[in-house]
């Protein structure tokens, strides 16, 4: 009720008002007052001194009725009373029962000054289902679906902390949500992890090098965590995506370091294993860094705009983000879980 005569009241208060008052009004605030503060006494004949006044309990006994009588609506034809009410204006209500004044003896009064309204527990039939007892609560809420649902698994988590053992409190709410106890997604991330494992365990005939290259992917995905935090987004189907995607791009330039740096060891092997990362750092580089720029550039058209995609804004801010990340990764991490000290012993011949 409180909300409607909000949405009411607060465009007439807004065009009506006193140009000057800054106290509870949208787009104004503290600074602004300053503000006309010093442009009033500023001046050569402004007042010296500020009288402070407050009064106390206005909202709790300014008279409704009043209100209704003297806040008219501008029309085009002049001003016109109005009255608001909700649907459930004709039963009972206990905000205004408890706050709408109601005259008695030629004075008003509420019922709030003169008695207290508790909430109470009253008798509830109690249905089995399913060899359970069940006991269904409800309540109204007003707002956008997120918070709603943000809201309710507060409500739930409090409640079930209070409830006695064997007693459960949960949501039945049948719209449709990406994760909650559905986690198929996430295990079809590992077996793509795994996936990669295998494959590169064969390309390079190792264990440690894969075992390398999988531990980078976890240093991409920080970045996308990263960019959704700061940013403040959803996470929802192409955050996912921008897993998967990171999974192919953070392997292929782990890959191409880690083969070049085979080659080199190979074509030179007393050479030390950090110059013959350097040396495969050097070569790889500018591939490496070519891809990453490309898809990052390729992305940013899903990122501008005023009309924001539901899946390809998260999806590219996801991937950049972990791509800037990923370079950290295969930078820092790589070498530090690859490379490994290996001397070149020589052998003399003696010539009898």
């Amino acid at each position: 009720m409180q909300a409607l005569y909000l949405l009411a009241l607060e465009p007439i208060a807004e065009t009506t008002a006193d140009g000057v008052s800054y106290g509870f009004r949208k787009k104004r605030c503290t600074q602004d007052a300053i503000e006309q503060c010093f442009t009033n006494l500023a001046k050569g004949k402004s007042p010296q001194w500020v009288l402070e006044g407050d009064i106390h309990g206005c909202f709790d006994h300014i008279s409704h009725l009043w209100l209704l009588e003297h806040i008219p609506v501008l029309t085009e034809e002049g001003t016109e009373k109005i009255r608001l009410s909700s649907r459930q204006s004709e039963e009972r209500d206990v905000w205004a029962m408890q706050y709408y004044p109601f005259q008695a003896g030629g004075r008003e009064y509420k019922m709030s000054e003169l008695a207290i309204v508790e909430k109470g527990q009253m008798p509830q039939e109690v249905a089995k289902e399913n060899q359970q007892y069940r006991l269904c609560l409800q309540y109204e809420y007003i707002g956008s679906s997120e918070q709603g649902h943000k809201l309710l698994k507060k409500d739930l988590e409090e409640f079930n902390e209070v409830l006695p053992m064997g007693y459960t409190a949960k949501s039945e709410d049948n719209n449709w949500s990406w994760g909650g106890k559905d986690n198929k997604q996430y295990r079809l991330l590992l077996i793509v992890v795994g996936i990669i494992f295998f494959i590169t365990s064969i390309l390079f005939n190792s264990l440690k090098q894969p075992l390398a290259i999988v531990f980078v992917i976890p240093v991409s995905y920080i970045g996308v965590f990263l960019t959704f935090y700061w940013f403040k987004l959803n996470f929802d189907q192409g955050g996912f995506a921008s897993f998967v995607l990171l999974c192919g791009i953070t392997v292929n330039a782990s890959i191409y370091i880690l083969n070049e740096y085979n080659a080199v060891r190979k074509r030179f092997p007393c050479l030390s294993p950090l110059r013959a990362y350097v040396k495969a750092w050097n070569t790889k580089i500018i591939p490496i860094f070519l891809t990453v720029a490309s898809t990052v550039l390729g992305f940013i058209p899903f990122m501008v705009g005023a009309e924001k995609e539901g899946f390809w804004f998260p999806l590219a801010a996801g991937t950049i983000g972990g791509l800037i990340m990923s370079v950290v990764g295969v930078f820092v991490l790589l070498p530090v879980l690859t490379l490994k000290k290996k001397h070149c012993f020589t052998s003399s011949k003696a010539v009898l």
